[in-house]
């Protein structure tokens, strides 16, 4: 509904009535002064007059002070704007609201916008309506007729929940409303997100309804990353469709949380997709954890990383004099072809840790104690050990072996 104007005190506007008595009294001419002989006034005779009074009040200026009589009227009366009615009609209201992962970040911004339609429904009956399933599992159904207080006491324990809204259910608890309560009036505080659009169509064809976004920000959501061709770690981000474009930043994380890159995301404002490298040298590129929506604490702002993301290091390393590649007769010949990885290295153990190997085999290569200390602390951290027996091996025992 457009915006109305009103006025605080409307019975002062009868004060107007009496502006055409204002106008006559304006106009009245003053009565004719009584002359009086004074004998000193001959000599003022002759005297040039600067300054005449008219016998009337010019219009411009009765008419100036009418109407400054009219605004004095008019502000005692107590103009004011009057905002449109929140909720037409009346009835009982259903408030649906998006609770999902998309509505976490500004959550305080939905209750608030609640609060404000609930007041404005004074006499009505409230149905509450989360769109996401709660934590046990349940799909979303709205609540009884509740009065204001039970209304906000509802709303102040409801919570957003890390996934996202169930919009068939949210659509068979709408029918379920309908059957039980008949006609309502219909209120939707929506995250943003296309998937929302045809449960707000489905809402409209039941009942009349008002949509409105309580979010400061359209939703995001940080994708799980991908390995471009050069193996590098590609973060991407998702938002709703907007008319302009998205800046963000996202944080490339460690295990304990040390930030080890950011990366800046832009999002064209037709587009609903964003994509930017994390550039980090491949040992420290494989200790990213999680790729972290900076500024934001949400769900949808956090993807972990798992293994298919991981850049395998493979270190190979043989003893003897020989070449260890020969074909056919070279001890990593076979070694080689056999195991796959996105790098392989060769050298020392030492240098193949220093390389950030993930796995080292080694193709009978006995180890002195620099070397079997060096490996024992990366086996502790983590590192894989691959060890093939040989005449060398066998003549330098150590306690890299399963077997003696």
């Amino acid at each position: 509904m457009p915006t109305g104007f009103g006025f605080a005190a409307p019975l002062i506007l009868c004060g107007l009535i009496l502006l055409p008595f204002l106008y006559w009294l304006l106009r009245a001419t003053p009565p004719a002064p009584r002359r009086q002989a004074f004998p000193a006034l001959r000599l003022l005779r002759g005297l040039a007059r600067d300054e005449q009074s008219p016998v009337r009040m010019p219009p411009w200026l009765l008419l100036l002070r009418l109407l400054a009589a009219a605004l004095v009227i008019i502000g005692f009366a107590g103009p004011e704007i009057v905002p449109p009615k929140l909720l037409p009609g009346s009835g009982p209201v259903l408030l649906a609201i998006d609770n999902d992962w998309a509505a976490a970040p500004d959550w305080p911004r939905y209750l608030n916008a609640a609060r404000e339609i609930i007041a404005s429904a004074p006499g009505r009956g409230i149905i509450l309506l989360p769109t996401a399933a709660d934590a046990a599992g349940a799909p979303p159904r709205g609540t009884g007729l509740l009065s204001h207080q039970a209304a906000l006491a509802r709303l102040n324990v409801l919570k957003p929940q890390p996934w996202p809204s169930d919009r068939m259910a949210d659509a068979a608890a709408v029918r379920a409303v309908r059957g039980a309560i008949g006609a309502v009036n219909g209120v939707y505080l929506a995250d943003g997100l296309t998937e929302g659009t045809g449960f707000r169509r489905f809402l409209a064809a039941l009942a009349p309804i008002r949509v409105t976004g309580a979010g400061a920000d359209a939703a995001r959501l940080v994708l799980p990353p991908r390995l471009d061709a050069q193996g590098r770690l590609i973060a991407r981000l998702e938002v709703a469709a907007q008319g302009r474009p998205v800046h963000a930043a996202i944080l490339a994380e460690a295990a304990d949380g040390r930030v080890l890159a950011r990366s800046g995301i832009l999002v064209k404002p037709s587009g609903t997709m964003g994509e930017a490298p994390v550039d980090l040298p491949l040992a420290l590129g494989n200790r990213v954890a999680r790729l972290v929506l900076a500024g934001t604490a949400a769900p949808g702002g956090i993807a972990l990383l798992d293994g298919s993301v991981r850049r395998i290091v493979l270190g190979l390393a043989a003893g003897g004099q020989g070449d260890a590649e020969q074909k056919f007769l070279g001890a990593l010949y076979y070694v080689r072809r056999a195991l796959p990885g996105d790098r392989i290295e060769t050298g020392s153990p030492g240098d193949l840790i220093r390389q950030g190997a993930n796995a080292i085999v080694l193709a009978d290569a006995p180890l002195d104690a620099a070397s079997a200390s060096a490996l024992r602390r990366w086996i502790e951290q983590g590192g894989v050990l691959i060890r093939f027996a040989g005449p060398l091996t066998a003549s330098h025992a150590d306690d890299l072996s399963p077997d003696p």
